[in-house]
């Protein structure tokens, strides 16, 4: 799995610590420079849950650069974790464009853009699925509603960025859905949040 091949890289090529591999966030990890940022590790009492705690030394602080091989470890995982956030109905504290960013940054557009049709493809469907429940169903779901509406909004706004053909197409079923009833029910919720 890539979680594991990732965990393993680190520890072989770069010297990390247990502890220090499974402290790191995506925001330690600059991808543009091939470096990380180790400056917190994990621990676990025992009967405790996982804490954070500095690395073992001040000397233990450090940054560490990787190579070509790790970056395409780093990739693999970061995908595959966006994929799997994308099937977990997108109900979790992450930074959702993490991957299609990194990819812009990096000069990839292409990779960046297949990245948001494939979540902007599962958006759609939670949209049209909405529709699909009824208006006595659909209100229990007005919030991941609210949420996949502006992460579909989202998706259009990053396309825009990397010059995708598909923009239009995504606009246009942003328009269209908007006047359906579970767009209409959307937009009542969000009036009366403003009032």
């Amino acid at each position: 799995p890539p979680k594991i091949r990732l965990m393993l890289l680190c520890a072989l090529l770069l010297g990390l610590r247990r502890g220090e591999i499974v402290a790191l966030k995506w925001s330690d990890i600059n991808f543009r420079t091939h470096s990380l940022s180790v400056n917190k590790s994990v621990y676990k009492e025992k009967g405790a849950p996982q804490q954070l705690k500095p690395p073992k030394s001040q000397t233990s602080i450090r940054t560490v650069y990787y190579s070509d091989v790790l970056l395409g470890a780093f990739e693999e995982w970061k995908a595959a974790q966006a994929q799997e956030r994308a099937s977990a109905g997108f109900d979790w504290n992450a930074n959702l464009f993490d991957l299609p960013e990194i990819w812009h940054q990096l000069g990839k557009d292409k990779e960046s853009e297949r990245v948001l049709l494939e979540m902007g493809k599962n958006f759609r469907q939670y949209l049209t699925w909405y529709n699909a429940l009824g208006e006595k169903r659909m209100g229990s779901y007005g919030r991941d509603m609210e949420r996949n509406f502006l992460f579909l909004a989202a998706v259009v706004t990053g396309l825009q960025r990397c010059n995708s053909k598909h923009v239009a197409d995504y606009e246009n079923f942003l328009t269209r859905w908007e006047e359906t009833p579970a767009g209409n029910m959307l937009a009542r919720r969000l009036s009366m949040r403003m009032q």
